[in-house]
């Protein structure tokens, strides 16, 4: 995965359309939403400040799923980003330039 440095508050939003299928605090990521994309696809959104989406709710690519914050982290407010495809971590930067 990949830490994107940006102020505590600042909007996440989905990259993808999917189901919101865990949101957790996980011990090292703090305030943490998965969503299941179908065929495969999971994304992780980590160190939230506030979550604005409910388990197996429904969103679109672009939705605002949450804050930025500092949960879970030791370096102060980022979100830490993840994609796997079939269970594989894969590169996030390669994904968001497309």
């Amino acid at each position: 995965g990949i830490d994107i440095a940006a102020e505590k508050g600042t909007e996440v939003s989905c990259v993808f359309s999917g189901v919101v299928s865990v949101i957790t605090y996980m011990s090292g990521f703090g305030n943490t939403i998965i969503l299941d994309h179908n065929n495969g696809y999971y994304t992780v959104y980590a160190h939230l400040d506030e979550i604005f989406v409910k388990k197996f709710q429904i969103v679109d690519a672009g939705a605002v799923i949450g804050t930025v914050g500092d949960s879970g982290s030791l370096e102060g407010a980022m979100l830490h980003f993840e994609i796997y495809a079939n269970n594989q971590a894969q590169n996030p930067v390669i994904w968001l330039r497309k």
